[in-house]
């Protein structure tokens, strides 16, 4: 839990920089993204955003999981 709260502060803060927003979602706009993707330190080759998308989808998922374990 705390390894996913630390990713996911990383990323607003990214998001903060890239969108010059408080945002609590991934930018829409790939432009944007990839912008984010790097920033938050993923090799920049072809793979990378879908890379990130998969980490992103595994902490919230993992996160979602706690959540209602708590909750319930």
């Amino acid at each position: 839990l705390r390894d996913g709260y630390v990713f996911l502060r990383r990323i607003e803060n990214k998001i903060r920089i890239v969108s010059d927003l408080s945002l609590d979602t991934l930018p829409k706009d790939e432009g944007k993204l990839l912008v984010l993707v790097k920033r938050l330190g993923y090799a920049a080759d072809g793979e990378l955003v879908k890379e990130f998308l998969e980490e992103y989808k595994w902490y919230t998922a993992k996160i979602r999981e706690v959540f209602e374990r708590v909750v319930r």
